[in-house]
């Protein structure tokens, strides 16, 4: 029983992690990955250090492509805004 409060607990905890790196730092983790150069281990130090975000690098590696795919969308989105002015 208290295994399985444990595990609940902790999958809770990772659903929360990486909707936070999704919504709130995608654009930085993509900037940092993109135009920094920083591998995914570098990326979690400057999460950790400067925002206070722990978070596994595996977790980063494995929802780069997402993040990856919603900033490029979120370009697109700001280009097409700007050419309707």
């Amino acid at each position: 029983m208290q295994i399985k409060v444990t595990l609940a607990a902790h999958k809770k905890k990772k659903v929360t992690k990486s909707s936070k790196l999704l919504g709130h730092y995608a654009p930085l983790v993509y900037r940092l990955v993109k135009e920094e150069h920083f591998s995914f281990p570098k990326v979690k130090a400057f999460l950790a250090k400067h925002h206070s975000f722990k978070v596994d690098h595996t977790l980063i590696a494995r929802l780069y492509p997402n993040i990856k795919q919603k900033v490029e969308d979120l370009k697109y989105a700001v280009r097409q805004v700007k050419s309707d002015f």
